[in-house]
């Protein structure tokens, strides 16, 4: 759970939020992918304008390394040498593009269902995608399926 000493809601700062909500995410990845003996290299679109091939994100950079002292990073690589996720330049890889696109389909899937309007995008058809987000109450919530979770992350 995610907490913020005097905050009643549970929910921390946007920063904190961001920071876990990537480490979460890289080590999510992490365990799926040296389950299967394989090294992930994680590539995400840049945060900052730059001509640079690679841009270095301070807080990602030590939100990665710090994770790589607990004892849950060395079980979750099972002794794989996991390199540091890059950021690059916007739409510099097909797969960033679809990762892009799966994005949108699920932001605007969310945007109609709330306003109670008809899905153009359907979520079910992209095949299983993992869901991470959290409840009212700060707690992280994972789901790894077919569809969008609706009942779980619509509060």
């Amino acid at each position: 759970m995610v907490t913020d000493g005097g905050n009643p809601s549970g929910i921390s700062d946007p920063n904190r939020l961001k920071n876990e909500a990537y480490i979460l995410l890289i080590l999510n990845a992490i365990d799926e992918w040296t389950e299967k003996n394989a090294q992930p290299n994680i590539f995400f679109d840049s945060e900052k304008e730059s001509l640079a091939s690679e841009v270095i994100h301070k807080w990602a950079r030590d939100t990665f390394r710090g994770s790589q002292q607990s004892l849950l990073y060395g079980f979750l690589s099972k002794g794989i040498e996991i390199p540091e996720p890059k950021f690059v330049s916007p739409a510099s890889s097909p797969g960033l593009e679809i990762a892009d696109l799966v994005s949108f389909s699920i932001a605007r899937f969310y945007d109609r269902m709330w306003k109670g309007k008809e899905i153009e995008i359907d979520p079910g058809r992209m095949g299983l995608v993992t869901y991470l987000g959290y409840a009212s109450n700060g707690d992280l919530l994972w789901r790894r399926q077919e569809g969008y979770p609706w009942e779980l992350f619509y509060h």
